[in-house]
């Protein structure tokens, strides 16, 4: 297993590559980090704002991050509009 205090990574993705299927690069890129020992917290929208389940999932209430670093595998920039 990953240690508890081992770094974080968010990994933020695109819904529509997990509802069709086409995630290879995330499952490939997800067990590249736990292999190197980073616990990894994904998340993803279906629209072209991530900063949504960036905030909801990847920072306390506070505003703190609860990741050490961030890896958007979307292809888009993290706020949309």
């Amino acid at each position: 297993g990953v240690a508890k205090d081992a770094p974080c990574v968010g990994v933020v993705l695109q819904k529509s590559h997990i509802a069709t299927k086409d995630d290879g690069h995330y499952v490939a890129m997800v067990q590249e980090f736990e292999r190197r020992g980073a616990r990894v917290l994904c998340s993803y929208t279906g629209g072209l704002d991530f900063s949504v389940p960036m905030t909801q999932y990847m920072a306390r209430d506070s505003g703190e991050g609860i990741v050490d670093a961030v890896v958007n595998l979307t292809g888009f920039s993290l706020c949309g509009g």
